[in-house]
């Protein structure tokens, strides 16, 4: 909701990679101190460490800021609850995670949740909403 509101006088994805950069350096100290010295990285390492830092960091944060400006505050909360069913299916996909009568449940539990939050908004209301989801924002 303040997303929205807030126009720093800087684009939002700066600030927000300042804030990721200042957050790093406040806790470089803290994990020196608790885990020691880092060990020595190989290739796959640094590739892994790239992809987290673009794909992961970098491009969730282009989608996640570009879909708060255009979502009503109700639907970017109920868009949060959808985060572990999304990692779950990943891992049970990709990983080949156990996948069970639990996962199941909770997914289902979360899955009715949003849905019951689209539900429960005015039919006009969820009509545009889609409309504009369909056209990108614009009228």
């Amino acid at each position: 909701m303040l997303i929205k509101r807030w126009v720093p006088p800087v684009p939002m994805l700066t600030l927000v990679s300042w804030q990721l950069v200042v957050g790093g350096i406040v806790l470089v100290p803290l994990a020196l101190l608790v885990e020691g010295r880092p060990p020595a990285l190989d290739a796959g390492a640094v590739g892994g460490l790239a992809w987290m830092a673009v794909v992961g960091t970098g491009l969730a944060y282009v989608c996640w800021f570009r879909g708060l400006r255009r979502m009503p505050a109700g639907g970017v909360a109920l868009v949060g609850l959808v985060n572990p069913v999304v990692a779950t299916t990943l891992g049970v996909a990709f990983v080949a995670e156990p996948f069970g009568i639990t996962q199941a449940l909770g997914m289902a539990l979360v899955l009715g949740g949003v849905l019951a939050g689209q539900l429960h908004l005015p039919v006009r209301r969820r009509t545009r909403i889609l409309a504009e989801a369909v056209s990108g924002g614009r009228p």
